[in-house]
């Protein structure tokens, strides 16, 4: 009896096993179109994502994919030569801020555009290697996403509880008055650089302690008061508590974006802040 137990929990762990192992196909390999995608076409679409990271990096900061970097490259195809050369297997890319929503397209060419690409590599046509994408990719598409971090060398999408001022730490601000046609009053733009990001000059620039809630106010008559047209320079030091940008505007209103300086219709403050941020990301390839 107990034999015959052993042989029937074996059974059903062997049926068990099968109708994993089926679920595991169905989930991973069998598409709902009916399209077949091999474990190589995943591996490859594997590689193709860290192919395409790679080359970000390396165009970038090294260990970070830059924000400027996608700007100047959104909409490119990867497989381009001035760009990352991967032309095989065209690939289509996005790239997507996890924390703002911004995201960042890099596409390839269709129907004859992307033949005539391929044109420049006759050796993939008489190999087949085109052929075989056109059959097989476009059915299955594999695909695969990995995180990779996005580092801006400036911040402009400020709020008004994003901290600007960091306690202890010193700042190089720059703000001039623009002059504005809107009714309200002029513009005013503010610079903010961490004093290690600054690369002007500092013997020259005055210092501007900011100790207490009256410095606090002072400094934001005096970026009020400036004459339209002029433009000043300071240190900030002694900061004595982290100041967030909703306690330096004063009676400006915020701009969303600082390109709008002149020509928000009327008092807006326009900030950009030069300090390095990180953002999580995500890559998502498709071949």
């Amino acid at each position: 009896m107990k034999g015959d137990m052993i042989d029937i929990f074996a059974t059903l762990i062997f049926i068990a096993g099968v109708v994993g192992t089926v679920v595991f196909l169905r989930a991973y390999f069998i598409t709902t179109t009916g399209g077949v995608e091999t474990p190589m076409e995943n591996f490859e679409s594997l590689q193709a994502a860290y192919a395409v990271e790679s080359c970000f990096l390396s165009l970038g900061e090294k260990e970070y994919v830059t924000s400027e970097f996608l700007d100047s490259k959104d909409g490119e195809f990867v497989g381009e030569e001035d760009f990352c050369n991967i032309p095989y297997p065209p690939i289509h890319a996005e790239v997507t801020d996890m924390e703002t929503g911004k995201e960042w397209e890099f596409d390839r060419p269709f129907g004859p555009a992307l033949e005539h690409f391929f044109d420049k590599f006759r050796d993939w046509f008489k190999e087949g290697k085109f052929i075989f994408w056109k059959e097989r990719r476009e059915v299955s598409r594999p695909k695969h996403s990995i995180f990779i971090p996005i580092m801006y060398e400036s911040i402009t999408n400020l709020g008004g509880d994003d901290v600007i001022f960091k306690n202890g730490r010193k700042y190089v601000i720059v703000y001039s008055k623009i002059h504005d046609a809107g009714a309200r009053g002029d513009d005013l733009k503010l610079d903010v650089y961490p004093i290690e990001r600054y690369e002007g000059e500092l013997s020259g620039l005055t210092q501007t302690k900011i100790e207490n809630d009256g410095d606090l106010r002072g400094l934001g008559e005096e970026m009020e008061n400036l004459p339209t047209g002029s433009q000043k320079s300071t240190i900030i030091v002694n900061v004595y508590r982290d100041i967030t940008v909703g306690e330096i505007i004063g009676k400006f209103g915020l701009a969303s974006d600082p390109s709008k300086c002149g020509s928000s219709m009327g008092k807006k403050i326009c900030i950009t802040y030069f300090g390095r941020e990180i953002h999580g990301g995500k890559l998502h390839v498709e071949i």
